[in-house]
């Protein structure tokens, strides 16, 4: 597969996973999504003013981690 189409397909999905964590997160008063990115710091970006494959992967990791929080805390709230 194209690294192209690898970038564009894990870019695709980190956005996905952004907005869902960032929709279960409204109302709540947990850790917002400006305090996370301020725990990263500046943006880093490359020549062409994309996001850095480091930076970007970090986002990514982070968005998963809180999407599967936030999804096991609804879960054990719904079998209850």
């Amino acid at each position: 597969m194209d690294k192209k189409v690898l970038y564009a397909l894990l870019g695709g999905a980190a956005v996905a996973v952004a907005a869902i964590a960032y929709s279960m997160s409204k109302g709540s008063d947990e850790t917002t999504t400006d305090d996370i990115l301020e725990q990263l710091g500046p943006v880093e970006r490359d020549d062409n003013r994309m996001l850095k494959f480091d930076y970007f992967l970090k986002i990514f990791q982070i968005c998963t981690v809180y999407g599967k929080t936030q999804f096991g805390d609804r879960k054990k709230d719904m079998i209850a």
